[in-house]
C-alpha cells in the first residue's frame, strides 16, 4: 500500500483553507523529507529561529502540534511559546529532526501521486487543473523544496518548525495510542 498524507491534509486545509498546490506541494516535501534542506548551516538555522521567535507572539489559537505525515509534525511557534517553552529546545528538536529517511524522493513521489488522485474527486480552494499545472512544472524542476505561497503567508502568518513525531512522544509533547 503507499504511502499516504490525505488524512494529514484534509486536516491541513481544516485549519488552513488559503492553502494552493504550492502549500500542497510543500507539505508533500515536508512530510517526506523532513528538515534536512534547512540544516545545511546549524548556526545559520539557529539564528533564523531565534529572529523568527523574537518576531512571534504567543499564541495558542493554533495546535501545539499539527501532524503533517505518520512520521513529521509541524510545531507553532505562537503556541510553543505561548506555553512557556524554550526556543531552544524547539531548535534542538528540529536540529535532530534533520533526516527523516533514507527513502524521501519515493515517499515525495507517493504522497505526490495520492495527492493527484484525490485532488482529482476533491472539493478543495483550488481546481484540479490549478494543481495539474502547479504539479507538471514541480515535477519538472526535481520537486525542489518550495516556500509557501503569497496567499498563505497572507491569511496564514505560518510560523513553525518541523519535528519527527517519534521525538516529540519521546520527550512527552505528544501522546499517541
Amino acid at each position: 500500500m503507499p504511502h499516504t498524507v490525505i488524512p494529514y491534509l484534509q486536516a491541513q486545509l481544516l485549519l488552513h483553507p488559503s492553502m494552493t498546490p504550492q502549500d500542497v506541494a510543500k507539505l508533500c516535501y515536508q512530510a517526506a523529507h523532513g528538515a534536512e534542506h534547512l540544516l545545511a548551516d546549524p548556526d545559520r538555522a539557529r539564528s533564523y529561529l531565534l529572529r523568527e521567535w523574537e518576531a512571534t507572539a504567543a499564541d495558542d489559537r493554533l495546535p501545539l502540534i499539527e501532524p503533517i505525515s505518520d512520521a513529521i509534525a509541524r510545531v507553532n511557534l505562537g503556541t510553543w511559546k505561548a506555553r512557556g517553552l524554550s526556543a531552544e529546545t524547539l531548535f534542538d528538536l528540529f536540529a535532530a529532526s534533520c533526516s527523516v529517511s533514507s527513502h524521501g524522493s519515493e515517499l515525495l513521489r507517493d504522497y505526490l501521486d495520492g495527492v493527484d488522485d484525490w485532488v482529482r474527486q476533491s472539493q478543495l480552494p483550488f481546481s484540479f487543473s490549478m494543481w495539474q499545472t502547479f504539479l507538471a512544472e514541480y515535477r519538472l524542476q526535481g520537486c525542489p523544496p518550495v516556500h509557501h505561497s503569497e496567499a498563505y503567508r497572507a491569511a496564514e502568518k505560518p510560523a513553525y518548525r518541523i519535528v519527527r513525531r517519534d521525538l516529540l512522544m519521546q520527550k512527552g509533547f505528544l501522546n499517541e495510542g
